[in-house]
């Protein structure tokens, strides 16, 4: 810690019982240094203030007081414990740190702890002044635990008032008779943040998210009876039966207009998707996905409205070349007047009950 003082030798004699700092003056101007056991033995802590503002005939040695200015407000707060609440809440407002109103003398010696002087914190001196005993038996004893963030302090007193109106209530309704007193609700333990998890902690998040980002857990499938594409984990094989398949059939579609990707007569002439199929020769599992499952899996099998046979089978495949062509050629406006025009049926077939 360096003093700002035009001295360059100091020693403490005794006058009448009192302790007062003698200073040997000499032509040379400059700081000294000052060891925090002598500030502790010797000084108690006057004020704060911006270097600019000091009064120069009021400091050693001229008058009682000793203008220091630390290396960190960490190591100030650290180093001398003599600091009240008020005198830590007033280093804390030059230097732009907010605290709590109720904030404890130890959770405001953290928030300092914590606080890094930036280019936007001011040049400040701490002023201390000359104790008439010293303390000459006093252990130092310094803070090895980790300081505590503002945040978990403010929510820890904060529910510790919530605690204590919750007992001044059930007091108060205890002596107007309307309800027995309890006892009393400890206060709820909140957790630093962020919360410090140990190593097994850390190694199944570690695994976990290995498991989620591995890629055979990002595939994906095609679900054989509505063609929308969900993860692979999501889609069921299941074994079609002869109902499921009747319903699954569109009638009013024309026989080429069809698909012709699978045997569709083994299928009963259901409208599938061929990615989703195992066999396309002969029947086989469909990968079906939960919603399409749960409808076909009925006692009686209902069609899903999101499958293609209800009217939402394209038969871009089965089309004549000539169409094809015609698809090919069609302007931007043109496609939008077919999409309407089909929109319009797939809504009335969507919404029919059946």
């Amino acid at each position: 810690m360096s003093c700002n003082t035009q001295a360059t030798q100091v020693h403490v004699d005794e006058d009448s019982g009192a302790r007062r700092l003698v200073v040997n003056s000499r032509d040379l101007d400059g700081a000294r240094d000052v060891s925090y056991e002598f500030l502790r033995r010797e000084y108690s802590f006057d004020h704060v203030t911006v270097t600019d503002v000091i009064n120069r005939l009021s400091e050693n040695p001229l008058g009682p007081y000793l203008t220091c200015v630390p290396s960190s407000v960490r190591e100030l707060v650290e180093q001398f414990p003599f600091f009240s609440v008020a005198h830590l809440r007033a280093i804390a407002q030059i230097h732009g740190v907010s605290l709590h109103g109720r904030l404890q003398r130890g959770m405001c010696k953290d928030a300092l702890r914590l606080h890094d002087c930036e280019g936007s914190c001011p040049s400040v001196s701490y002023v201390f002044h000359v104790l008439k005993r010293p303390r000459h038996n006093y252990i130092f004893v310094p803070d090895l635990h980790r300081p505590s963030n503002s945040y978990s302090n403010e929510c820890y007193m904060k529910a510790k008032e919530n605690t204590k109106k919750q007992r001044q209530r059930r007091a108060a309704n205890a002596l107007e008779g309307l309800a027995p007193v309890g006892p009393p609700a400890e206060p709820p333990l909140v957790s630093p943040f962020p919360p410090v998890q140990s190593f097994a902690a850390k190694r199944e998040i570690i695994r976990e998210w290995q498991v989620e980002m591995s890629p055979d857990h990002l595939q994906e499938g095609v679900c054989a009876v509505c063609v929308q594409i969900f993860a692979a984990e999501l889609l069921v094989d299941v074994v079609p039966s002869k109902e499921m398949l009747l319903t699954l059939n569109n009638n009013w579609l024309p026989a080429e207009t069809r698909p012709r990707t699978y045997d569709i007569a083994k299928y009963e002439g259901a409208i599938l998707c061929c990615h989703g199929m195992s066999c396309l020769g002969n029947i086989g599992d469909l990968r079906m996905c939960l919603c399409c499952r749960r409808s076909l899996s009925s006692p009686k099998p209902r069609q899903p409205k999101d499958a293609i046979a209800n009217f939402q089978y394209y038969g871009v495949s089965e089309l004549p070349v000539d169409v094809k062509s015609a698809l090919a050629c069609a302007s931007q406006f043109e496609l939008q007047l077919i999409a309407l025009a089909r929109a319009t049926v797939i809504t009335h077939h969507y919404q029919t009950k059946g």
